[in-house]
């Protein structure tokens, strides 16, 4: 209720304030335009390969900088949805363009994005305002230029995939984390950049109207995985879900039989999480770990051979088996989980297997299969790299 009104009432003193000018600079020139949903940890990370990957065409970085790493370089600061980021991109043309927007919703259309009514208002009002200022831009760009988002479908980046499309721009979404049917299928944009065989056939089946290419994943190092080591550790990593009753109790059983074969367990929360906001379920997860971390610094460099991966639906496993750590998803055996998530839950018997000779002392054939990483992630590094500059250079 205090968000609403106070949001609206900036948007309002924005405008005011920029009848007498701004300083909003212009969109830079470039033959591609890389948009960053998720500026922060491995968005970053992703954003900052991205960068090094395309140099065969120049590239210039939108993202909003107000909430973006310190470490990735941005070109050109497009808004959140926040009033504050809002700041000069708002008008009174486009505010009452965005209100008349509004007026032409049928009555019966359900607005989305909040339970109160007045902030749905207000999240209206922000968006279209965001819609109107990508559409203005992208009117002006050169009908060559290239859009490669992190992910289409987010808040962020839908309208400029949306005005590109209607001009018929080249547009990419680029894989940020391993997709399900709620995320990102339908692919918005004309292609889709995967990292492996797995999702090449995932999206083929979901969204086939959208070209996909494998490019790998070029924030991840080449294949280097360790030699076998006795375990040590075993990583529990979050990822905001809401657990069920029998996973907590499959997780918490899980992690006792490790702590009684003398494994320290640490829990590491989701880069947007700290330990004081976890749920009752997960609060009970926390309190059994012995160490507990916030996931802001690389999960892959993070993590050894003598550890083992706990996840749930976390695509912090998918970096663990291309490190060749063994990795377990427990999760219900109905929960519908993201593509490569779905391979790894698959590998789980010979995970199991592997854990207990680990255990055991014995450390012959107790690695990560190099077939299962292949499929899921056909190439790492600079190897991705080039496959990542080869396919923007053909859209």
């Amino acid at each position: 209720m205090l968000r609403a009104p106070f949001g609206l009432a900036t948007l309002f003193l924005n405008a005011t304030r920029n009848l007498f000018g701004n300083d909003k600079e212009a969109l830079p020139p470039g033959e591609v335009l890389l948009l960053i949903a998720n500026p922060l940890a491995h968005g970053a990370r992703l954003a900052s390969a991205t960068q090094r990957s395309i140099h065969s065409r120049s590239v210039v970085t939108v993202a909003d900088a107000r909430f973006a790493d310190p470490s990735l370089k941005i070109d050109y600061s497009f808004p959140g949805i926040s009033s504050r980021s809002l700041k000069a991109a708002t008008t009174f043309g486009r505010l009452f363009e965005g209100l008349r927007l509004r007026r032409s919703v049928p009555r019966t259309h359900q607005l989305i994005g909040s339970q109160n009514h007045f902030y749905r208002e207000y999240l209206f009002l922000a968006q279209a305002l965001r819609f109107i200022e990508a559409r203005e831009i992208v009117s002006r760009l050169a009908p060559e230029t290239v859009l490669v988002t992190d992910y289409d479908r987010h808040t962020y980046n839908w309208p400029w995939i949306s005005a590109a499309n209607e001009r018929g721009l080249s547009t990419a979404s680029l894989v940020h984390g391993s997709p399900n049917d709620s995320n990102y299928v339908p692919v918005l944009a004309r292609n889709v950049l995967v990292w492996g065989q797995a999702q090449l056939s995932w999206f083929a089946e979901r969204s086939p109207d959208a070209r996909a290419i494998v490019v790998g994943r070029p924030d991840l190092s080449n294949w280097t995985a360790d030699a076998p080591q006795r375990l040590r550790r075993v990583v529990v990593c979050h990822s905001r879900e809401i657990l069920s009753l029998t996973e907590v109790e499959r997780i918490t059983a899980s992690v006792a039989a490790f702590q009684r074969r003398g494994l320290e367990v640490h829990l590491r929360l989701h880069p947007s999480m700290v330990e004081e906001g976890l749920d009752s379920n997960w609060a009970r997860i926390s309190r059994m770990a012995s160490s507990v971390s916030g996931g802001r610094e690389s999960f892959a460099e993070s993590i050894s051979a003598s550890d083992v991966v706990v996840c749930v639906t976390s695509t912090s496993a998918i970096d663990a088996i291309t490190k060749g750590v063994l990795t377990l998803v427990l999760c219900d055996d109905d929960r519908v989980l993201p593509c490569d998530l779905g391979e790894v839950r698959r590998n789980a018997p010979s995970v199991l297997d592997a854990i207990e000779k680990r255990l055991a002392g014995s450390l012959a054939g107790t690695s990560v299969p190099r077939e299962l990483v292949d499929h899921l992630i056909a190439s790492r590094g600079p190897d991705a790299e080039a496959l990542l500059d080869s396919a923007v250079a053909s859209l």
